[in-house]
Parts: structure tokens; sequence; C-alpha cells
């Protein structure tokens, strides 16, 4: 049986929902092998350099307690084996071994241990006799996708060994006491904390998954989670849930059955201020989507086929090679404040494609309004600047290739979208907005060429060539949450037509005028930000996407090369009265400014950008404003 994706064709219905199903399912069925691969080099490396923490952890007999239960049970196991708890735990692990990271406060032995809590959960999972020692912190033990036994509020660390016995019953031992546990505990078995469950059942399709709240390893390398969740708490996200669920299985069908193949826990994060929502997937927990809770349904089926596009490319990615990695080779992300590997950016894409067909559906149906054709145009924004980036590395697998040739064959089939009204020409803004500031961020010209420059200025002569700069080093990753996009969606949602909405939200007069559409005012309050010392990536590129609507393209430098601009006027406004203004900067540095090029062979820290931005197809008049 073919179990890889290998043709255009194959690689494309990936793209989509059912028509893929049969493809994840065989992906997925590889997840087990690979994750025992990895449990055999994590026993390898701990008799070779942990020995000791394998014997506190009583390792070896977790793993041969392990092996018992899949002989005894092996259907049900297998699909354990490939699950997130299982794949984020021995990846933890191996982690920590290779890279030998410090960790004060978990001891290793306590994440070798861990095996143990595995290894009963499987055997509650498939009803079979089991036992096995597993770690407690401060008095919990945690059976990942089970629940948590509460012994005390004892601190620190200790071995516990917990038998699964064969009516269903728990006990668990630990410094001479024992406390059993009912099979299925009720709700007021006060030792107890259960594992909840999402549901959702709408046109016939119906999905289950973890709500996960208890597991140590699901925020190990990734956004922080959020702790117990109180009852009221698990009950909005079940009821926000099953709404979502009802927009997927009723207007998003595809969708919806590749969740239901795709989708097994999620994780919910620590809340971060309101409309700053944030998700993630991590490769080797295959299956969880972690998120912070939404504003709404239509945004939380959103994210949901944001996310399970992601797992469904690290499947392939797990089984297929796409990409060799290159350390000198980082890529712009019109998704992200920080510069991307080659792996990065595609997955960017490739779940961005798919949200514009979620997007797309919504304004088909005449679900969204204004803000879903803002999401929309945004979306499809993005991918059309990140694809030919994405295209022009030389790092591609054939298999790479042809997914590529899928996407691109995907994107040049959008129908065109308006290129006046409020909600387009306001995504098209805040496209140009992330790409201007992500280069203030992380482009920065050398000391030497802007001495240059600032010579000539004052000497009153032309601007000598420019080169490429440099990229900023120690680079973090971050998500792009800016002010103006949270602004923007609240002005939509609130009514963009007439501004409804947007006194309520913390913003900038010249944040406020910008999103209004009153760009004339917008750059002279911007203007006035920077002469005041506010020299902000934000303040820049507002100033520049307000420039770009009011001439146009051309050959700017505020548009094309900002970071110049800035760099240049932060030198001049040093040691030079009067301050010059940064439009008549950017005027005498636009002949020089030439396209961007590909990083040279072998040049260090090359950085793949848009050749430039595309011009404006809408020009508003000095003083107007945004179509309606």
């Amino acid at each position: 049986m073919k179990t890889e994706p290998r043709s255009s064709g194959e690689l494309a219905g990936l793209l989509s929902g059912d028509a893929a199903i049969t493809t994840i399912v065989a992906l997925q069925s590889r997840q087990r092998s690979r994750n025992l691969l990895l449990l055999r080099r994590l026993l390898d490396l701990v008799d070779e350099s942990a020995a000791e923490d394998g014997a506190i952890a009583h390792f070896s007999e977790s793993f041969d307690m392990l092996c018992a239960v899949e002989a005894a049970a092996p259907a049900q196991v297998a699909g354990l084996l490939a699950g997130p708890h299982f794949g984020a735990w021995v990846a933890a692990c191996l982690r920590r071994l290779i890279s030998a990271e410090p960790d004060a406060a978990l001891p290793l032995w306590s994440d070798l241990a861990h095996l143990g809590a595995l290894v009963i959960s499987f055997a509650i999972a498939a009803e079979v006799e089991a036992e096995a020692a597993a770690p407690s912190r401060s008095g919990r033990v945690v059976l990942p996708g089970i629940g948590c036994v509460r012994l005390d509020d004892a601190a620190g660390w200790e071995m516990t060994v917990i038998r699964r016995h064969g009516d269903g019953t728990l006990t668990v031992r630990r410094s001479g006491t024992t406390l059993r546990v009912p099979r299925d505990p009720p709700a007021d078995f006060l030792p107890w904390q259960g594992i909840r469950h999402l549901r959702g059942s709408s046109g016939g399709l119906q999905i289950e998954v973890e709500l996960d709240d208890l597991d140590p390893f699901r925020d190990r390398y990734g956004p922080r989670a959020a702790g117990r969740l109180a009852d009221g708490e698990a009950d909005q996200w079940q009821d926000q849930f099953a709404r979502a669920w009802s927009v997927l299985a009723g207007r998003h069908r595809d969708h919806a059955a590749a969740a239901v193949a795709t989708l097994r826990a999620v994780i919910p994060l620590a809340a971060r201020e309101a409309g700053r929502g944030v998700s993630a997937t991590l490769r080797y927990a295959s299956g969880a989507v972690s998120l912070t809770p939404q504003t709404d349904e239509v945004r939380l089926a959103r994210t949901l086929v944001h996310e399970f596009h992601h797992i469904k490319l690290n499947l392939l990615m797990d089984s297929v090679p796409l990409c060799r990695t290159s350390r000198d080779e980082l890529f712009y992300s019109p998704w992200r404040d920080d510069p991307r590997p080659l792996a990065g950016l595609m997955h960017g894409i490739y779940a961005g494609v798919a949200v514009a067909d979620f997007w797309r559906a919504e304004c088909t149906e005449s679900h969204g309004g204004a803000l879903a054709e803002f999401e929309l145009a945004r979306i499809r924004g993005q991918v059309e600047i990140g694809l030919p980036v994405l295209t022009r590395s030389k790092q591609f697998t054939s298999a790479g290739l042809s997914l590529l040739a899928a996407i691109a064959t995907v994107v040049t089939s959008w129908p065109d979208g308006p290129v006046d009204g409020y909600p387009a020409i306001l995504a098209d803004d805040l496209v140009a907005d992330h790409l201007i500031r992500w280069r203030l961020r992380n482009l920065v010209p050398r000391d030497r060429d802007i001495a240059g420059l600032a010579a000539a200025w004052r000497g009153d002569r032309p601007p000598p060539s420019i080169p490429r700069p440099a990229l900023v080093a120690g680079h973090r990753e971050s998500f792009a949450e800016d002010a103006r996009l949270r602004l923007a969606n609240r002005t939509l949602a609130d009514g963009a037509a007439t501004g409804n909405g947007m006194s309520s939200v913390s913003a900038s007069q010249a944040d406020l005028r910008l999103i209004s559409g009153d760009y004339e005012a917008a750059a002279a309050a911007y203007r006035a930000e920077i002469s005041a010392g506010i020299g902000s990536p934000g303040t820049w590129a507002g100033l520049a996407v307000s420039r770009r609507r009011l001439v146009g393209e051309g050959r700017d430098a505020i548009i094309m090369r900002p970071e110049l601009v800035r760099a240049l006027y932060d030198r001049l406004s040093a040691d030079s009265v009067p301050t010059p203004s940064p439009l008549d900067i950017a005027d005498w540095l636009a002949p020089a400014c030439l396209d961007e090029q590909e990083p040279g062979p072998g040049e260090p820290s090359g950085v793949y950008l848009p050749v430039t931005l595309k011009a404006p197809q809408n020009r508003i008049p000095p003083g107007g404003r945004a179509p309606r």
C-alpha cells in the first residue's frame, strides 16, 4: 500500500479537505514508527550518559511494561504511541539530553520517569493491567490524556508506583501510603482531576477532542499554557467549540472532515490582552493545537483551520523530505516579526492558503461582512507576497517543488478580489505596514555606510550607492500582533462605514487617522511623533504607509528602504540644525534605491525579501478618505 504522496496531484490534495483524508491517515500511521525510533534513541542516550537518572526513574522497567501493554492491545496502543502526549514527551527528553539543557526546577530523572505515567495512561485506555513507577510533583501525579491524582500538598519531586487493576481501579502508592481511585471517578472524588473533552456535532459530523490543561509537557517548548481551568471556564470553551464546529461543518465541510482526521487535543494557553490571540502547534505533538481564548466562534473555526494545516504539513514533512536546511538562508514571512527559515515560511504559506479558502467561503456565504472581506484580502496579499519569496530558494527537493507547484496552482486560480472599498484598501495598507515594520526591526545599515550618506547629505552631493543592510543577530521568535491590526479588526467589527467603535480602542491619533483612511492627516501626525522623538518602527511604518497611499509606489525610499531613511535621519538629527524632514531625506535617497537582490554565494546571514511592494491600485487624494 502506497503511503507517501509524491505527485503534484496528491500533494495538492493535502491543500483541500476530505480529498486528503486517506493520505492524512496514511501519514499518521508513520508517527508510531517515528516515535518508537525516537524512543530507541532515547534509551541509548540514557544508557550512555544518564544511567543514574534512568535508574531513579525506573526507566528500563517502564519500557518493559510499555512493551507488555502494547503486546496485550497493539491496535489501541499504536494510536497512542503516535499521539501528541507520547510525541511531546519523547522529543522533550531527547532535546534535554542532546543539548544538555540545565533545568534546576525539573530534574532529568523526573522527565524520564514520565514514561511510567504514559504506560499507565495507555493501560487505562486499552483496559489492560499494568504497573509502573511515575513521578509526582507537589503531590500531583499526572496521567496524560486521563487525569491527575492529587495525593497531598507535599513539596518537590517524588516517585510513586501506580497499578491499573483488571477491574479498572487504580492504586497509587508512595512512602507507605496507598490511595485507591475508582474506575471512572465521579466529579466529587476530590483527589481526582479528570481530563475534560470538547465535543461538536453538526450536519452529521461529530468530533471529540481533549481539553488538555494537565499534561506537564504540553508547553515545554511552546507558548505558556494556562493552568487548570475552573469548571465555568471549561464550559465556556465547550460552548464556543460547539458553535465553531457548527461553522466548520456547515460552511467549511472539507476542512471539518480534515479536522476530524487530524485534531486530538486542544491546549488552552494563558490569555493575553483582548484581541491578541495566539495559537501554535508543536511538530512532535502531532494532533495537538495550543491557543488562547478566541473572540468568537468564527475566529475559533478559522484558527482551527490554520493550525490543523500545520499538523498536516508536519505529517508530510516527517514522511517526505521537502527541503534542505541552510543556516545562511532566512526569509521574510508576512505573518511573523522574526526572520524565518525555509520550512517556517513554507508552513506560513501552506496554512495561509487554507485560511484564504476559509475567508473566501465566509464572504461567499455572506456571513462575515466587511470583516471577512478584510481578512480575505489581507491573507491573499500575504500569500502573494510570501510565495515569490519562498520560490527564490534553491533548497527544495523534488517533492518540495511539487508542493510549491500545487500551491502556486491554487493561488493563481483565485478570482480577482476588489481593490477598492474600505476593507480591501485597509488590508493592503496593513500588508505593506507589516513588511515595512519588519525591515525596520530586522535590517540595520552599517555605521560606515550611514556615515558616508550623512557626509554626502551635508556636502549637498547625490547619495552614493546603498549596500545591502545587515540582518540583526539574535532574533527571538515572535508573532505579528500590532496595535493597528487590532484597531482595524475592532473598527470593521463595530461598523467601518461610520467609524463606530474607534474611540473605544486605545490608539494614537496617528493610527486612528491611518485606519480611517485620512492619509494626509496620518502622515502629518506620524511626522510630528518622529519630530518629538517617538521613532518606533510602528511610527516610521505608519508614515511610510500613508506616503505610499498618497504618492504611489515609485522609488520612494521611505517605502522601499525605510531602515536607511530612519538611520540617516537619526544620524543627521543628532548634529544638524535645523533637523531635516524624514520625507526630504527619503526624496534625496530615492535615486539610489535599487531593488533588493538575492544574497550572494556564501554571504552570511542572507535574508530573502520581496523585491518591492506592489504599487497600491487605489490612490487617495490628499485629505481624502478610503472608499467605503
